[in-house]
């Protein structure tokens, strides 16, 4: 109604009056409340003092909005603080919460902006001059038990002009006393007449007692299920219509992730105000992650995200969609050893990354199975050169601080040059059935440029990483609406949206204490004691916080009488991860009112076998999959219900023979085991080849891995980034720095020679820092200080080594002469019948030798990080007879 005020006013107004009055959200005002208190205004001192953080902004906020909303003037309030009206330990703090209200309200005036009550304060004050009001015979308000003193007074300016009816929920019951006391103070002295309605018969309500039931279930998943099951139940037994039932939760938000997939998979129609996060979207992930990858310094990750991202705009950079493999990107990527920056990027234009690929695609010996196998297309390298260079060149051009405005534009020029949105820049859909779903997902993302842009006005300059911190906010605050149709389902709507609503039958999810009724608690910024000062000194009506738990005994009271035949009360013993939790008190309360005829309570079972032992008729309510699920468990033929669902026959019947094969409990060996096919073609390729004891090692513990990466080539699609560095990494420096150390420890006569502590400690750092130095120039360091621990614990490593080698020396006279020797030989196998031999080749990792009595000593390093050596390490022999390890050596752990 104040909008089409606003607009007759607008209308009748003559030229040169004020502008109209401007409409932002929270989001604007929590951002204004920030601009205010870090202007170091005098009187905010306090305010300042407080966290930085955007929970700090909305309860600013939410405080000075109560203000507002109650008319509070703050010069009234400002001047009862020098009176002593207030606790003098509270005289302080408000000052500068009262400070911060005349700034925002000023700041509100100059810029020409306000919320949905400002515009109802503006109008408010007198409305007989509106034509509109004028022509009304009667006004009907409805809906409400309690009215902010702003919207009071634009409820007291209407029925002055136009003849008005208020119907007002209100019984004498305990429940309504929250409703009576706002309706005895504030309206019943504006009325004229007055009738209560409450004793009387409706047209059309029914007397009879209304049937109540109340179900128990473990997770949101059974309790959606559940609902659904009895949904269909009173469609399809009771001949309800589904727009004749509700679903009603204090707050959708804990059941929206799963709430229309679990609706859709049992065929229930709906309707619902329920929303997901528009920052689930993959689109929006990946313009988050391009806004975010200046910040970053070009985390391999992110950049990767968004330049395989199925959104990203290759066309625009000048490739063919058939010539580049986005899977192959992250491949050569973690190859290279590129971790962030634009310097360690470039080494996919540098000539020495072609043989760093080439040696990644041999087989050097034991370290060739962690290494990345495939094919390395140099054209894929240079396309990924191509499309990172132009955006990060494209990334560098942002501006590193400037106006919202300003950087708002800046980076719609950078996604529309590298993301391909519909309805964001107005471009075609990618693929036609999915134009509806991603033309809404840009139509959202755009308004939420637009609410940002609004914060222009509000003046300075912000640095990028603000921005960037502002988008993600109002990305995270705008939701997706989940079914938005009008269609005659069943309704699906959050509390306060149902209250008044009329329905055959109501569900209430979620009766667990701490969500209906909600965890009430105080303002931490405006205290109840507070607050009832303001109103009952000062005269303002400003309601106390604790009293929430009045009204959600009158929300609960108000929706159990919106059912005319059937409520029911669903809650969670227990959510998913097995935490119990307690059921609402509003439970036990429901069940002794004489309103209602109570069932026992019903336990749903969790396990799908025991619900449907319990209640078989429930199958025929079982969506497709679930009734296939419960006949293998119960051991009938799903054959037929595979058929009525449309699901592929044979698919499923060789599945399930498959399955039965390999969970078979009996020892003796499946028709399919030991199966390779032919072995005679294939003879001569594997006695010819050479295998290295990895590779070995390999076959051994699975023999479909060596398969797949050995010899069908296949790489990961997608490579996860880990929180250290990677162990093939680890490895091979602490090869290279055990190499070089004892060479050169070698050139000084050692271990013949007994060497200082210092001097030895001084030859092995500097052969490791040479060795982690000559990595880094070819493959990166990675993460800094990954890099710089890796290194202190190779020191640590090779210096221990060292130290015990000399000691080894001393008691055996053995001593290091070769390092990282290539070697080959050929074990024989088979019988003395029908010898086979098998070629092995490898790295010996140290060769050691003894004059006295002559011999020599292979010793293979193993590197180990963990507290304890594992079951595998601790027995060599053992696991290498067992095909575990086949290089049983000297063992070094970390």
């Amino acid at each position: 109604m104040a909008l089409r005020l606003r607009d007759d006013f607008t209308r009748d107004s003559d030229i040169g009056q004020e502008p109209p009055l401007q409409l932002v959200d929270d989001f604007f005002f929590e951002q204004l409340v920030k601009h205010v208190v870090q202007r170091e205004i005098s009187g905010l001192e306090p305010l300042a003092r407080l966290p930085t953080s955007p929970g700090t902004w909305k309860g600013l906020w939410a405080a000075v909005r109560d203000l507002r909303d109650a008319v509070v003037s703050p010069a009234t309030a400002l001047k009862a603080l020098t009176e002593e009206v207030f606790e003098e330990e509270d005289r302080t703090w408000l000052r500068s919460l009262f400070t911060l209200h005349a700034a925002v309200m000023e700041a509100n005036r100059s810029l020409g902006v306000g919320s949905p009550d400002d515009l109802a304060a503006s109008l408010g004050r007198d409305l007989s001059g509106s034509r509109f009001l004028k022509g009304l015979q009667q006004v009907l308000y409805y809906g409400f038990y309690d009215l902010s003193q702003v919207q009071l007074s634009f409820f007291e300016s209407v029925i002055r002009v136009a003849p008005t009816t208020l119907y007002f929920p209100l019984q004498d019951r305990p429940a309504f006393f929250f409703a009576r006391r706002f309706f005895e103070r504030h309206l019943l002295p504006l009325a004229d007449t007055y009738e209560d309605q409450s004793g009387e018969k409706i047209d059309g309500a029914t007397t009879e007692l209304i049937e109540l039931s109340v179900k128990n279930v473990i997770g949101v998943e059974e309790e959606l299920a559940t609902v659904c099951r009895e949904i269909l139940t009173l469609v399809e037994v009771n001949g309800y219509r589904f727009d004749e039932i509700g679903v009603v939760a204090r707050s959708l938000e804990p059941y929206q992730a799963r709430l229309q997939s679990v609706f859709d998979r049992h065929l229930v129609p709906f309707m619902s105000t329920a929303g997901k996060p528009l920052l689930r979207e993959p689109l929006v992930k990946t313009l988050l992650r391009l806004a975010s990858l200046l910040l970053n310094d070009f985390d391999r990750v992110a950049l990767l995200d968004v330049v395989t991202s199925p959104f990203y705009n290759r066309q625009g950079a000048g490739l063919e969609e058939t010539d580049i493999r986005p899977d192959a990107w992250r491949s050569l990527v973690y190859t290279l050893g590129i971790t962030k920056g634009e310097a360690e990027w470039k080494r996919l234009a540098e000539p020495a990354s072609a043989s760093i690929l080439r040696d990644a695609e041999a087989e050097p010996g034991e370290a060739d199975d962690e290494r990345p196998a495939g094919s390395r297309n140099t054209s894929q390298q240079t396309y990924l050169w191509h499309v990172v260079s132009q955006l990060i060149r494209h990334c560098r051009a942002l501006p590193a601080q400037g106006s919202i405005g300003v950087l708002t534009e800046a980076f719609l020029t950078l996604a529309q040059s590298h993301v391909h949105a519909p309805e964001l820049f107005g471009l075609p859909p990618i693929e036609p059935s999915e134009s509806a779903e991603l033309a809404k997902v840009g139509s959202l993302i755009r308004a939420a440029l637009a609410r940002l842009q609004q914060l222009d006005p509000l003046g300075g300059d912000i640095l990028w990483e603000e921005w960037v911190e502002l988008f993600r906010l109002i990305l995270d605050e705008t939701r997706i609406p989940i079914e938005e149709g009008r269609h005659q389902g069943v309704q699906v709507l959050d509390a306060m949206t149902a209250r008044g609503r009329t329905v055959r039958a109501l569900f209430l999810l979620g009766m667990n204490e701490k969500v209906f009724p909600r965890y009430v608690r105080e303002d931490p910024f405006l205290r109840d004691r507070q607050r009832v000062v303001l109103e009952s000194t000062l005269g303002y009506k400003i309601d106390e916080k604790l009293a929430g738990h009045e009204e959600e005994r009158l929300l609960f009271e108000l929706l159990s009488r919106s059912p005319a035949n059937r409520l029911y009360l669903s809650y969670q013993r227990a959510d998913e991860t097995g935490r119990v939790m307690a059921p609402s008190s509003f439970v036990a309360m429901a069940m002794r009112d004489p309103r209602f005829i109570g069932k026992p309570e019903e336990m749903v079972p969790r396990l799908l076998t025991q619900r449907v032992s319990e209640q078989p008729s429930i199958q025929d309510l079982l969506p497709a999959e679930e009734l296939v699920l419960s006949c293998l468990l119960q051991g009938h033929d799903a054959v037929s219900v595979v058929d009525a669902a449309g699901r592929d026959r044979l698919l499923f019947e060789e599945g399930l023979t498959t399955l039965k094969t390999i969970e078979r409990e009996s020892l003796e060996l499946g028709p399919f085991d030991g199966m390779v096919g032919v072995q005679a073609a294939e003879l001569s390729a594997v006695t010819d080849r050479s295998f290295s004891p990895t590779s070995l090692e390999r076959y051994a513990t699975c023999p479909f891995q060596y398969f797949a990466q050995k010899i069908l080539r296949l790489e990961p699609i997608r490579w996860l980034q880990d929180d250290h560095l990677p162990p093939i990494m680890i490895g091979s420096l602490a090869h290279a720095s055990l190499r070089l150390s004892y060479e050169r420890l070698v050139s000084l006569q050692w271990p013949e020679k007994t060497l200082t502590e210092a001097l030895a400690r001084s030859t092995v750092q500097e052969a490791v820092i040479e060795t982690f130095a000559a990595h880094a120039a070819s493959q990166g360091t990675g993460h800094a200080l990954l890099w710089t621990l890796a290194c202190e614990q190779v020191t640590e490593l090779v210096v221990s080594a060292v130290r015990s080698d000399q000691a080894e020396y001393q008691a055996t006279g053995f001593r290091p002469v070769a390092f990282e020797t290539d070697a080959q030989g050929v074990v024989t196998l088979g019988s003395d019948s029908q010898p086979l031999s098998l070629k092995i080749h490898g790295t010996l990792d140290r060769v050691d030798y003894r004059a006295e009595p002559p011999a020599l000593r292979i010793v293979d390093y193993k590197f180990k990080q963990g507290s304890e050596i594992s079951v595998v390490d601790r027995n060599l022999a053992l696991s290498a007879v067992r095909g575990f390890r086949l290089q049983p050596g000297t063992a070094m752990s970390s």
